[in-house]
């Protein structure tokens, strides 16, 4: 008896979970048989995968590979500058590359192949603007336009974000498709770090403090 080969088509991602094997070790086969990678770094969907299902470090030892060639040096080199600068956010949560794209300079080819994509990303992302866009050149900010010092995502629902206001003493739960708030909590003594328990529960540093606030019922927990 022979043995019957069959080709299994390989996703990115099934369903919630990524195809974390593939994202680590296509590249670097791909690096070893045809001597480059440069298809996978500069497709931004396979980038976007790999940094959410395995790791951005993994993407700079990409590019350490594919440099040894000597082509595309500048594309590269800002794209590894991109990386690095960012690093810390990007393992924090990958789901911002976009976002961190819109903040980037148009100098090289590689940007502005992906221009269009950052400018209108194919996942939900927070783009930072400048005042003048919002108000208008010249107009005074609203005030949660100026106090707005920190943005957290839920961890299992994309719909919502949560904010820290530490000047207004302010918690704010936001609906990011109508970008309106639907939960504050006021008179919370300078919050000043906040880290999600679950898609409900928070753990809010209050100077030196540690709260924990349930955001759905807007009620104090715990306190040490």
């Amino acid at each position: 008896d022979g043995f019957v080969a069959r080709h299994l088509n390989q996703k990115n991602k099934f369903g919630k979970s990524y195809n974390s094997r593939k994202l680590e070790e296509l590249p670097y086969q791909e690096f070893h048989v045809s001597g480059s990678l440069w298809g996978y770094l500069e497709d931004h969907s396979w980038l976007f995968n790999k940094i959410c299902g395995a790791s951005v470090y993994q993407i700079l030892e990409d590019i350490s590979m594919e440099q040894k060639k000597g082509e595309h040096k500048d594309d590269l080199l800002w794209l590894k500058n991109f990386l690095e600068e960012n690093s810390r956010s990007l393992a924090y949560d990958g789901r911002q590359l976009y976002s961190l794209l819109h903040e980037m300079s148009s100098a090289v080819d590689l940007y502005n192949r992906w221009k269009s994509v950052i400018m209108d990303p194919p996942v939900l992302s927070l783009v930072a603007v400048s005042r003048e866009e919002i108000t208008g050149e010249g107009n005074e900010a609203s005030d949660t336009q100026r106090c707005l010092d920190m943005i957290i995502r839920l961890p299992k629902n994309p719909n919502f974000v949560v904010t820290i206001a530490t000047d207004k003493e302010e918690i704010s739960v936001w609906d990011t498709h109508t970008c309106s708030r639907v939960r504050t909590l006021r008179g919370i003594t300078q919050p000043i770090n906040l880290e999600m328990i679950d898609d409900y529960r928070c753990v809010v540093l209050c100077k030196r403090e540690l709260r924990t606030y349930n955001l759905n019922t807007g009620t104090l927990l715990t306190k040490l």
